[in-house]
């Protein structure tokens, strides 16, 4: 409403320009006048056109519970009503966007997000289901710096959460289709290659993918995500290249206040450093028609945790995860275990949560 108050008090002052000079009236014969109309009158149309479209997205604006901007600049937590939207502001790239929830089926929520003004740019569905993150890139590159999580779901809305995420993590930007009102939700899945520097060091975490046809890896990939082990993974790969920002000083004072001493030995930072995963790869490798297996591979620079730490056997036609085998620094693990050590990890709010046994 303060935009279109500025706007009409701008076409105020400048009147006489834009208009003309005020009409005349002049003799017309037998004592009657006729209006004449100013120079520009026909411009006083763009007037209505402009001082309507700004008070129509006032009113809708108002009428999708636009409360605000929500600056995120690291982590922030945000409920957003059912058939209601937000608007965030990036912390990275300074751009603001239009965030709406739209619903839940079948334990999919279906979000839309576009760039603002929203009816001037592309705007895109996001689907999620609960604990699921996906990346996106504010500034269109195929770099994200923003990470979107859904915490939960209730009957009046979702808790999301928007997490900033430095470029320099190198994550992968999701793919999203464009916003399609008729289109039936369906989870997104993405295949990505992530290059994490850390310590002067720089290593390739790439999804390998191998296919024949009828059944894709996309299949397989769809039935993983949707399930425990696909979110505990998503998560944990998060979590680990979140905790790429850790220093000494950082993990020294944690270890202390979760254990009352100094980290020495195997759990001296030196030791940490390099044993901790930075990120976690997939590969897709296709065994026979719908039956697939995904591997989660740690990537770390030491060999002790390097390599497989879950596979899983997956039924793409079913969409069902036939079996689970928790390998490498998970080996002999339950997925109740490796869960609890997440979540313990996760805890820590700063970034040294993955370095902390």
């Amino acid at each position: 409403m303060l935009l279109a108050l500025l706007t009409i008090m701008a076409f105020g002052v400048k009147q006489k320009k834009l208009f003309g000079p005020a009409p005349k009236r002049r003799p017309s014969g037998f004592g009657k006048t006729k209006w004449v109309p100013g120079v520009h009158s026909k411009n006083r149309h763009i007037l209505y056109v402009i001082v309507a479209a700004i008070i129509i997205a006032a009113i809708y604006f108002l009428a999708s519970g636009w409360n605000g901007v929500y600056s995120i600049s690291q982590n922030n937590t945000i409920t957003i009503g059912l058939n209601k939207s937000i608007v965030i502001r990036s912390g990275a790239s300074g751009q603001s966007f239009a965030v709406g929830f739209l619903g839940t089926s079948d334990n999919v929520s279906t979000f839309f997000m576009g760039r603002t003004p929203i009816l001037a740019n592309p705007v895109y569905k996001i689907l999620l289901s609960p604990q699921q993150v996906v990346n996106f890139s504010t500034s269109s590159t195929t770099t994200a710096d923003l990470q979107i999580k859904l915490v939960s779901v209730t009957v009046s809305g979702a808790v999301v959460e928007f997490v900033h995420v430095p470029s320099t993590f190198g994550l992968r930007a999701s793919h999203f289709e464009l916003f399609n009102q008729t289109a039936s939700p369906s989870p997104q899945t993405t295949t990505f290659t992530t290059t994490v520097t850390q310590a002067q060091k720089t290593t390739a975490a790439t999804t390998t993918v191998q296919q024949s046809s009828g059944f894709s890896s996309s299949d397989a990939m769809l039935a993983v995500n949707e399930s425990e082990y696909g979110i505990l993974m998503n998560n944990l790969r998060a979590l680990y290249l979140k905790d790429t920002q850790c220093t000494s000083a950082v993990y020294n004072s944690t270890f202390y206040q979760r254990y009352g001493s100094s980290p020495s030995g195997p759990n001296a930072y030196s030791s940490v450093r390099d044993t901790t995963p930075h990120d976690i790869s997939t590969s897709v490798v296709q065994v026979r028609g719908p039956a697939f297996v995904v591997t989660f591979n740690a990537v770390s620079y030491s060999s002790i945790t390097n390599g497989p730490i879950l596979r899983l056997g997956v039924n793409a036609s079913a969409g069902t995860i036939t079996n689970a085998t928790f390998e490498g620094m998970f080996q002999g693990s339950t997925f109740t275990e490796v869960n609890q050590t997440y979540h313990s990890q996760d805890s820590v709010t700063n970034y040294c949560g993955a370095y902390v046994p």
